[in-house]
């Protein structure tokens, strides 16, 4: 690694591209040059920066908080950070790591100011490269978050049936419990299960299950109002969670659910039919003082009366 920086090489570099010798000269001066070893920490959002470092040798990684979508992007020869910090006189924004050995032109922020003055071809290049770093990060970012958002919706998504899944249920029943301890209308769950679903694994083997699964999956995500969710809670079990619904409301959404279902014909991915199912349906209505035991409790208890009953029906917990 060269350990010296000359005029021609400064002249190379797209922030000093145009800029004359003399100011090349007096920068140069006024510059220190740093070498760095591998995965040595150059910025931080932890310590102030008052420096632009342009990178002559090397290759740097900028990494981004998990806030700003926790990308990471590399920075090659000719190029350079810190102007943000430089500009607003705030800390970095993302963290700066040596990737590889690195040679690089320290450039004091008073020394860019005063360079700026001096030659309007460097403040056209600043601007110029200053525009075109936030549009790279802002896109960068973006694509980030929403590649994080992907990730999210996979990870509260079963994969089976498309319908979102129990640890999406544990982060969104103590947001119900909250609205409904400030007043909010009563919201109602429904759990529901696909009646003789053992037997009929047995008889007619797991991927048939998994069609059986599936159908009524679809039947309830296309019969349900928007703001509805359905989950797979486990095995054959799916819970409904219906915001702003009282109980009656409730029944009436199970009632149609459950003979949409029965009526529903059921095909194996082969296009072989199946016999038909029924479900049995456990309703309850959250009440204020409600804990997210109390609530599984309560409409697994009227699930339970349900299939007691005779199954292929709707019980609410508490009805006489």
């Amino acid at each position: 690694m060269n350990h010296r920086v000359s005029i021609d090489e400064l002249a190379e570099l797209s922030l000093l591209r145009g800029v004359k010798q003399a100011d090349l000269n007096w920068l140069l001066n006024q510059c220190e040059l740093i070498h760095m070893k591998k995965n040595r920490v150059l910025l931080s959002p932890d310590q102030d920066n008052e420096t632009i470092y342009i990178l002559l040798d090397g290759r740097l990684i900028v990494q981004f908080s998990q806030q700003q979508g926790g990308i990471q992007t590399y920075v090659e020869r000719g190029g350079w950070v810190g102007e943000m910090s430089v500009i607003d006189n705030m800390r970095p924004s993302a963290t700066v790591i040596t990737d590889t050995d690195v040679k690089l032109l320290a450039i004091h922020a008073s020394v860019w100011w005063n360079l700026i003055e001096r030659s309007h071809v460097a403040a056209r290049n600043f601007l110029r490269a200053v525009s075109f770093r936030l549009r790279e990060d802002n896109k960068l970012i973006t694509e980030g978050m929403e590649k994080q958002r992907v990730f999210s919706e996979k990870a509260q998504t079963d994969s089976l049936t498309g319908l979102r899944n129990r640890h999406w249920l544990e982060e969104k029943l103590p947001e119900i419990m909250r609205e409904q301890a400030v007043g909010y209308p009563p919201s109602s769950i429904i759990m529901l299960d696909i009646d003789h679903f053992k037997q009929f694994n047995d008889q007619y083997g797991h991927l048939a299950g998994d069609s059986v699964l599936q159908r009524v999956a679809n039947v309830i995500r296309d019969n349900l109002r928007e703001h509805d969710a359905a989950v797979r809670y486990g095995g054959e079990e799916l819970i409904l969670v219906l915001p702003d619904t009282s109980s009656q409301n409730a029944e009436q959404i199970a009632q149609r659910l459950r003979m949409l279902i029965r009526e529903n014909k059921i095909e194996t991915c082969n296009g072989e039919a199946l016999p038909a199912v029924s479900v049995s349906i456990g309703i309850y209505t959250i009440c204020q003082d409600d804990t997210p035991e109390k609530i599984f409790s309560r409409v697994d208890a009227a699930l339970y009366q349900a299939k007691k009953a005779g199954r292929d029906r709707v019980v609410i917990w508490g009805a006489a």
